[in-house]
């Protein structure tokens, strides 16, 4: 058991020490643990009467100023230990490795020590980041406040209206510069509130604008990717087989090679063709032979005598793992195959137009030998165009988007054959990527200066929707160019709102708004 020293106390209420003593009573204080155990403070204490007439408190309790406030159970240390507890993990999970540290409490009772917390006033703050958060995505939003140059939330507010937010800017005088998006909720607020600061674009959502304008176009019932797969539906297979969508795949087209004959017979066969069949049995029957004999140990001699082979074709059947096909016999077109397969990689699949080039070349056989050279070029050759042709058709507006807005130097080869072709087939694509490559340059350089000109271009082409994207800058000119003019920007603000989600997900619900707003704003 524990007892104070002092034989005097003050006062609470006059600050006169005073030395009668009214009575004494035990309190008891949980404090922090030692070796994992549990303590409580026994501590004896005392009342005392206050003798001055004029003060209305006639008796009053000692104060243990260092270990505990008054009326409290817990020790200060305790409590701080609590709260920290509370404020980082939230009430659940610090009640449940309360009882492990040796400072057990109930869920109820850390958050109630996290809602008791004093909460801060925002200090003399000049750099304002506005932005909002999701209460629930698609339905009910909050907006969180943050000092630029502190890099700490200062408030949450309930919703993202212009009233509430130029109420808490006409509470808290002396900012300066506000960074926002380009919302008009919080430039109206911004301008309500405080009207002498000076409003900042932040560069990212006018990327996020332009690409969302540009999107609009390309999915619209007139859109460019309409008109584009148009163009391709009415296109032939000869007029897209130059392409460079298709061009990689028919450049890498070589002569094939000889099928091999059928271990099945057709069910019609000419004369010949079934010759042709027995004779490659018989022959394959011996080249079998030749291996079983020389398994069972006979000398080549000894079997080429047996079968009727001379010695040099039984080596050459023990040297193949394979039985050996008879090569093709050389035929008239021979000579002129390097000169189709090569007219084939240009692009010209028409038999009858190759058949009479290489006749004006000397060519004297016939027209069906050229045909059935060509069949298997033309197959793969259409199969390369046909690809290329439903990759490019259904390419989606979203996929679009990012190919005009993305730096030429992040696109890999096919990503830059595609906008190669995209921009070729239309000339409205070609000028929605340079008018979005000279923004997202502009953007990045922070150079103001190019912005009206750019704004110009933009009402003057025939894209309505970036159009329509330029008069909104107009709009909001003052602030877009000071967002292209200075550093600020929201990003330390969309970092604050990631944390702001992991702590809602964590314990977002068990009290409401005025608890997260405890937990975001205080340090945890």
């Amino acid at each position: 058991m524990l007892s104070t020293k002092p034989k005097a106390q003050r006062c609470p209420r006059c600050h006169r020490r005073c030395w009668r003593v009214h009575s004494r009573y035990v309190r008891t204080l949980a404090s922090l643990p030692i070796l994992d155990l549990r303590v409580r403070w026994i501590v004896r204490t005392r009342k005392f009467f206050c003798d001055r007439r004029r003060c209305r408190q006639k008796v009053f309790c000692e104060r243990l100023t260092d270990l505990a406030p008054a009326s409290a159970r817990r020790t200060t240390s305790l409590r701080g230990r609590q709260e920290q507890r509370g404020l980082g993990l939230g009430a659940n999970p610090s009640a449940r490795g309360s009882k492990i540290l040796g400072i057990p409490a109930s869920a109820s009772t850390f958050l109630r020590l996290v809602k008791a917390l004093p909460f801060p006033e925002p200090g003399p703050g000049r750099v304002l980041g506005v932005d909002d958060w999701a209460k629930r995505k698609g339905h009910s939003y909050g907006t969180i406040l943050c000092d630029l140059e502190r890099g700490l939330v200062v408030d949450l507010l309930p919703d993202r209206s212009s009233e509430t937010l130029a109420q808490w800017l006409r509470e808290h005088p002396g900012i300066e510069i506000i960074s926002r998006d380009r919302g008009g909720a919080y430039a109206l607020g911004a301008r309500e509130g405080a009207p002498n600061a000076l409003q900042v674009a932040d560069r990212f959502p006018l990327l996020q604008n332009l690409g969302e304008a540009l999107q609009n176009d390309l999915q619209g019932p007139r859109g460019f990717l309409r008109s584009v797969a148009q163009a391709l539906a009415e296109s032939t297979p000869e007029s897209l087989a130059a392409d460079t969508q298709a061009g990689p795949a028919i450049e890498a087209l070589k002569e094939p090679a000889p099928t091999p004959p059928p271990t099945e017979p057709p069910r019609r066969m000419s004369q010949a063709q079934t010759q042709k069949m027995q004779s490659r049995a018989r022959r394959l029957a011996r080249y079998e032979q030749v291996h079983q004999l020389r398994r069972e140990g006979l000398a080549k001699t000894t079997i080429a005598a047996q079968v009727g082979l001379g010695r040099a074709t039984v080596d050459l059947y023990l040297r193949c793992d394979r039985f050996p096909e008879r090569a093709a016999a050389p035929t008239r077109l021979d000579p002129f195959k390097p000169y189709l397969l090569r007219r084939v990689q240009e692009g010209c699949l028409h038999g009858g137009r190759l058949f009479a080039e290489i006749v004006e070349q000397g060519y004297q056989g016939s027209r069906t030998s050229v045909y059935d050279y060509l069949a298997p070029l033309r197959q793969n050759t259409a199969s390369a165009v046909c690809a290329a042709r439903k990759e490019l058709a259904q390419l989606s507006a979203r996929s679009v988007r990012w190919l005009l807005m993305r730096q030429p130097k992040d696109l890999d080869e096919q990503e830059t054959a595609t906008l190669k072709e995209l921009c070729e087939r239309s000339t409205a694509l070609c000028c929605a990527h340079d008018l979005c490559q000279r923004f997202a340059a502009m953007v990045r350089s922070r150079d103001k200066s190019l912005l009206p000109a750019w704004m110009q271009e933009a009402r003057e082409s025939s894209i309505p929707e970036l159009a329509r994207f330029a008069d909104g800058l107009c709009e909001d000119l003052p602030a877009v160019e000071a967002g292209l003019s200075l550093s600020w920007s929201n990003g330390p603000v969309e970092g604050q709102v990631n944390r702001l989600k992991t702590i809602k997900r964590r314990m977002y619900g068990r009290a409401g708004f005025q608890l997260l707003r405890q937990c975001v704003v205080l340090p945890g």
